[in-house]
């Protein structure tokens, strides 16, 4: 089976930590072409992929160079510009989450591409970590599982990674945290679920009250199940997901899938920071690829099986632009309720 040729447009952060380790290892792709203006990103990209051709921009790639995707990892303000830009040179598009700024841009990119019938799919690489995989392999319909309630908690190290968004684009801070991070929240809700989100809450801050880099909310589903999100920066990496059914309280960390009867769910909080710590020593030991760079490379794999069945229906584990357009619209929904105040129902 011949490597697909794949394009990149945007060589910054997202794609020197996350997007060009996975491609140099991927046996279904190669990098073809970098699109960036930062000559010296060009440089980097070149000198970890001596074969790729490097360009200013995705308008200066000769249209008779041959490609099957493009990979969009720009700012999030150019993300739906650009992806329709792609699709209108009959190229397969990922582009990194968010799809875009605005609900109206996703709707934009969403109609376009069902209206040239193109395979477009959105960067949430967190379906592929394995811990949520078998997290959601638990608890999404069919069959229900009785759920109760969810929590996902997310404080990046605000020393590794903070949203880098264009000059020019006016968001604060916590506008920039929920489109980083919230965004990808959203999804992972639904998808872990297989419910839709129908209305949020921001329980914290309210009404331009911001409190540092952390935003709290409450997510509602259609049939009334509810969801907790908390998103920060910090000064330490911190991640879980924690699902109460009936009968189980399930806890998904970077120490792996916790499950623990209700009534055991105190001590949750005891074991799970010390295997974490186990789980990590024991992975460098086997020397085993982290979860999120195991995960750009399923997620870069199940892009591949959409492209080569040419479908824009084709059934793999990415999100579709319509989940993403949903993502966005939950975003929007967050941060009009941190105005307001007031619960907010999703756009429909």
């Amino acid at each position: 089976m011949r490597r697909l040729r794949i394009c990149i447009v945007g060589c910054g952060r997202a794609f020197q930590f996350f997007h060009s380790p996975a491609l140099a290892r991927s046996r279904r792709w190669e990098l073809a072409a970098a699109c960036d203006p930062d000559p010296d990103r060009l440089e980097l990209a070149q000198h970890r992929h001596p074969d790729v051709r490097c360009f200013a921009s995705l308008d200066d790639v000769p249209a008779d160079l041959s490609l099957d995707a493009a990979l969009i990892a720009t700012p999030p303000s150019s993300h739906a510009t650009l992806a329709r830009e792609a699709m209108a040179r009959g190229l397969a598009v990922l582009v990194e989450k968010p799809m875009a700024l605005g609900a109206d841009e996703a709707r934009r990119l969403a109609s376009a591409a069902q209206a040239a019938g193109s395979i477009v799919r959105i960067g949430f690489n967190r379906r592929f970590r394995r811990n949520y995989v078998e997290l959601r392999d638990r608890v999404a319909r069919p069959p229900a599982a009785a759920l109760e309630s969810l929590q996902y908690v997310w404080l990046a190290d605000a020393a590794r990674w903070y949203p880098a968004l264009d000059a020019d684009v006016e968001l604060d801070a916590l506008e920039q945290l929920v489109h980083d991070l919230g965004s990808h929240q959203a999804d992972l809700f639904a998808w872990l679920t297989d419910r839709q989100i129908v209305e949020i809450e921001a329980l914290s801050p309210h009404a331009g009250a911001h409190q540092g880099d952390t935003v709290e909310y409450r997510a509602t589903f259609e049939d009334g199940l509810t969801a907790r999100g908390v998103i920060g920066y910090g000064e330490r990496y911190r991640e879980r997901v924690r699902v109460v059914a009936a009968d189980r309280v399930f806890s998904a960390s970077p120490g792996g899938l916790l499950r623990v009867p209700s009534r055991a769910k105190g001590y949750l909080d005891l074991v799970e920071r010390p295997l974490e710590v186990a789980h990590l020593g024991w992975s460098r030991l086997r020397r085993r690829p982290s979860m999120t760079a195991e995960s750009f490379l399923l997620q870069l794999d199940s892009f591949a099986e959409a492209v080569l069945r040419r479908t824009p229906s084709a059934a793999t584990d990415m999100a579709t632009d319509a989940d993403g357009l949903r993502a966005v619209l939950a975003v929007d929904a967050c941060l009009r309720s941190m105005e307001s105040g007031r619960v907010e129902a999703l756009e429909s």
